[in-house]
């Protein structure tokens, strides 16, 4: 799964509990979670083990280190604020999710089923960048991931209000693009047509990343109309 389709699916966790305002702390706790895996295990699968691994699904995409990151963040953030760790957590889960884990079992329930399987994928950062810039699905989510991300800094940036808000204005078009976006990809997987957001190839991804497209479209719409109340 590419790198936006985990910012959104962490993004989502990160809001799905704030029901008038984006708050900043549990969006950034969803979009970490979320990108942590990724972050962590392909330098170390691809760069430092890449001559007797490359595999970039490694350590934090196990079921065991989703179980620490759980306790860790309950332990941490516990006496701040109780959501934050959940969300962490569930950002990383949700990354491991959106690449079906289950599809390899020995990495996911690692220890347990054996060592990790070595893999074979030259130039694996080359080709994963081309493959984000080429996707047009990934655009979209990464515009929206920002247009939410500016939406919760709004209280902090400095500078005029009017000019402060003026993204705000974009905000119920680009979400309503998001959630048709989704419903178009649950209809075409549902149906076996043609699917609408390029690189999905699995069933699975296309029916989690368009629901989840539809509940993020709904969110920056809201998050859209609440800022455009606060202006009147």
């Amino acid at each position: 799964m590419l790198i936006f389709c985990h910012l959104l699916a962490g993004a989502t966790i990160g809001l799905l509990g704030n029901r008038e305002r984006v708050a900043l702390p549990l969006l950034a706790a969803g979009i970490v979670g979320a990108l942590q895996p990724d972050l962590i295990d392909k330098p170390i699968g691809h760069l430092l083990l890449g001559a007797l691994l490359d595999n970039g699904r490694v350590f934090s995409h196990t079921l065991a280190f989703f179980l620490l990151v759980t306790i860790l963040g309950i332990l941490f953030y516990r006496h701040r604020d109780p959501l934050t760790g959940p969300v962490l957590a569930l950002g990383v889960l949700s990354h491991q999710v959106l690449d079906a884990m289950w599809r390899d079992p020995s990495a996911w329930f690692y220890p347990l089923l054996g060592p990790f399987v070595p893999g074979r994928y030259p130039d694996f950062f080359l080709r994963g960048l081309i493959a984000e810039v080429s996707s047009p699905a990934e655009w979209l989510f990464g515009l929206t991931v920002l247009a939410l991300v500016l939406v919760a800094v709004r209280p902090v940036v400095t500078g005029p209000a009017g000019r402060r808000l003026e993204v705000i204005r974009l905000l119920p078009s680009l979400g309503a693009l998001v959630g048709l976006l989704g419903l178009l990809t649950l209809v075409a997987v549902s149906l076996n047509l043609p699917n609408p957001l390029a690189r999905i190839t699995l069933p699975g991804d296309g029916l989690l990343l368009g629901a989840a497209a539809i509940v993020e479209g709904v969110i920056v719409i809201r998050a859209g109309q609440n800022d455009r109340g606060l202006r009147k």
